[in-house]
């Protein structure tokens, strides 16, 4: 347990978080001095420079477990594939050995290196070091050419599983109790690295947050620590003394994942949560028979689930989302493809990348970073294209640091939500007619000797956006966040600015609009993006507290005691802002095969549909929350009364004919629409919503003071019903909202009303 020291606040902040710690201005203290750091993003090189001066620092060793747990290298990993050259996706693969030699024999130093197998390309996602089995004191460890070994004989080498959690200072082999390099064929890997630094860049690039406690050098006066500490806070960042009774590192269990389990109650959900499926259904059929009658296509939307990965049980054959997979051709179809369990075919490739995007065998997803491989090799086990074991989650570890934070089944939680949620499924056969799923996993094995389960590399999101975009998906789903900046150039990529990306706004009750660097994508404001909040089931009270908020977040869904699935298909329950993702993206989806096509189209539909609630105000972008059915039922024009009733049907003219304008506003002048007396073309008309005794238009096109206007509650529009002949007229001043069908051809007002 940490104890603050002495009693002088200090308000200080980083990123955007907001907290009190305190510092010392008393005299030298006695016990051991230990510095906090709370970080969210990266150290400026100035900021390094205070606390190299300030912090004991070891160059150290990434320590690899006991030498006894080592394996043969050809067990690790394929010997012609880890002979690749070194690619910036690997992170340098080979690290050039330097012929010199170590100060003093046996004793490492920075030309002590190797050959770093990441776990990308290992055939267990871990990483290993490997090294010759007859390593000479000068350091040679597998010669100097980059990508290739000095000896044909591989039978001999070994691989040794790389621990970077738990980094320590090796000053020599003896402390390993290895006498001599040459006789116990070993040799530790090791990098002038600074410990402080190595584990918060690793820190955020999990989770996007460092929380650590350092030791402070004895030499250093408490004057100079003083000194250090409110440079580093000028700089925001929060740094303050304390007291530490066991060890100087603390482990985060941060996650990049929005979203928490909850207990789903006795019996079923309620009916009309999220949303309500006996509608959507509704609405989908009826749709789908006025495009038949209109000899118009369905067209399926592709969804990626960028996640945890996807439950073996959940993509088999008769699994729930077993039919909505929506598998690339050329990875399933190709003749030349031979899996390594089947006899050999002269001539036949042994991976396949037929599209060339550099993932192999992705048929229905990938993970990680892309692969450089020779023609004719593969580091793949086999692979069966529909049940690819590399996006099945990996299971969570007993007692580790992150089993409060990761849940393997949360990838499968959120994909069968983006697809409709099971309740959906059940009641929409054709739903695979509007919908396919591909997945990208983002986790990989923790290594070697980490509490954690899994970790996320820094990197994982602009890779998944970058896969999304070759692969022309048009709806990526992103339930988690990242901390790497280089997320906002990718989203300026063409590939990438023609996907809609749907991600959830964070759990951290932060102001997105002014301190939302360190959830990314959410606090970035792009015409291809949607930011959901979370709801509760409180009609009174409906944010959900610890949902993010501001003028970013797009608009909220619901997001509490949602119910899914997990890994294994059993009924579960999650809370949080990525438990309210999905459900917009399953949205977008419809939408898409109705003939929506364009990323911006999507977006204007979801929000200029969405229900006007004044709780929500300040927390969401015009009080926007989600309405399923209302988006999803793109042929008609939609008039929600002051009772409650929804009408649906077409606006029309006088005589029945396709109305060409309607009146809203009272035509004044300096308001929307003066020049034309108050009438507008329903073609350029989105919705609107009556505020007191004014007009507000819901079109983020027109500027703030001109989006609302006057109205005379008397007007009429006149208004067909479906399923009836005649017109009716309806006041203005009867009518709370107006949501119009942007489909205004005479072929689609005939097939509607005249069904």
């Amino acid at each position: 347990m940490r104890k603050m020291i002495d009693l002088v606040p200090v308000e200080c902040a980083i990123g955007i978080f907001l907290c009190f710690t305190y510092f010392s201005c008393g005299p030298a203290l006695s016990q051991e001095k230990l510095l906090e750091l709370n970080l969210y993003r990266e150290l400026t090189e100035t900021e390094r420079g205070l606390l190299s001066e300030l912090i004991i620092q070891n160059d150290t060793a990434s320590v690899m477990e006991n030498p006894l747990n080592s394996e043969p290298f050809t067990e690790v990993c394929d010997p012609l594939t880890c002979q690749l050259r070194a690619t910036n996706a690997f992170n340098e693969i080979w690290t050039n050995v330097a012929n010199s030699k170590p100060a003093t024999p046996g004793t490492l130093n920075e030309f002590t290196r190797g050959l770093v197998i990441p776990g990308e390309i290992s055939r267990d996602g871990r990483d290993y070091f490997v090294v010759e089995p007859e390593v000479e004191a000068d350091g040679t460890v597998l010669g100097a050419i980059p990508g290739r070994y000095n000896t044909s004989d591989l039978s001999e080498f070994r691989a040794f599983p790389l621990d970077m959690e738990n980094q320590v200072a090796v000053q020599d082999l003896s402390e390993w109790g290895l006498n001599s390099v040459k006789e116990d064929s070993f040799l530790p890997f090791w990098e002038p690295k600074s410990v402080p630094f190595t584990v918060i860049s690793k820190d955020l690039s999990y989770s996007g947050e460092s929380s650590r406690v350092f030791a402070i050098r004895n030499e250093i006066s408490e004057e100079r620590v003083m000194e250090i500490i409110a440079a580093l806070r000028a700089g925001d960042v929060n740094a303050s003394l304390v007291e530490e009774s066991n060890t100087s590192l603390v482990q985060p269990v941060l996650s990049p994942f929005e979203g928490t389990g909850s207990p789903c109650g006795e019996g079923t959900s309620e009916e009309r949560w999220p949303f309500d499926a006996v509608e959507t259904e509704e609405i989908i059929a009826e749709n789908r028979k006025w495009l038949t009658k209109m000899h118009l296509p369905v067209s399926r939307a592709l969804i990626l689930v960028v996640d945890t990965g996807i439950g073996e049980q959940l993509i088999e054959e008769g699994g729930q989302l077993s039919n909505l997979l929506a598998p690339k051709p050329s990875e399933i179809l190709n003749p030349l493809v031979v899996y390594n369990d089947l006899p050999e075919v002269s001539g036949a490739l042994e991976c396949s990348d037929i599209d060339g995007d550099s993932y192999y065998w992705d048929a229905i997803g990938a993970t990680g970073a892309p692969t450089v491989l020779d023609i004719g090799t593969c580091p793949f086990e086999s692979v069966a294209p529909l049940r690819d074991h590399r996006l099945f989650p990996i299971p969570s570890k007993t007692g580790a640091a992150d089993t409060a934070t990761y849940v393997p089944g949360h990838g499968s939680f959120v994909s069968v939500l983006a697809a409709g949620g099971e309740a959906l499924g059940a009641r929409v056969p054709d739903l695979v007619d509007h919908l396919g799923l591909r997945f990208f996993k983002v986790t990989r094995k923790a290594e070697s000797g980490s509490k954690a389960t899994v970790r996320v590399e820094r990197s994982a999101l602009t890779n998944a956006l970058k896969y999304a975009a070759a692969q022309r998906v048009n709806i990526v789903n992103l339930s988690m966040k990242t901390s790497d900046t280089n997320i906002r150039r990718v989203f300026e990529d063409p590939g990438v600015e023609d996907t809609l990306v749907v991600t959830s706004a964070g759990n951290l009750r932060q102001d997105l609009d002014n301190n939302g660097e360190r959830t990314l994508p959410a606090s970035l404001r792009r015409p291809n993006l949607i930011v959901v909040g979370a709801l509760k089931n409180e009609e009174a009270d409906p944010w959900w507290e610890d949902s993010a908020f501001g003028q970013s977040v797009s608009i909220a869904a619901p997001g509490v005691g949602i119910e899914s699935v997990d890994e294994n298909g059993s009924k579960v329950c999650f809370t949080g802002t990525s438990a309210a993702t999905p459900t917009v993206s399953f949205t977008a989806a419809i939408l898409y095969s109705f003939g929506f096509s364009t990323p911006g189209v999507i977006k204007d539909r979801i929000l200029y549909s969405a229900t006007f609630d004044r709780a929500l105000v300040g927390k969401v972008e015009q009080g926007r929350r989600l309405d399923v059915g209302a988006s999803i039922d793109v042929f008609v024009d939609r008039l929600t009364l002051g009772s409650g009733e929804v009408v649906r049907g077409r606006i029309v003219s006088e005589n029945g004919s396709s109305a060409r304008l309607i009146k809203l506003c009272s035509g004044r002048q300096k308001e929307h629409l003066a020049a034309s007396g108050g009438r507008i073309d329903p073609f350029y008309l989105k919705s609107w919503r009556r505020d007191g005794n004014f007009i507000v238009f819901q079109d983020r096109r027109i500027r703030d003071e001109q989006r609302k206007c006057t109205f005379d509650s008397t007007t009429e529009i006149v208004f067909r019903k479906l399923d009836d002949d005649k017109t009716i007229p309806i006041e203005l001043g009867s009518i709370e909202s107006g949501l119009l069908s942007p489909f205004r051809s005479a072929l689609v007002e005939a097939t509607v009303l005249d069904d």
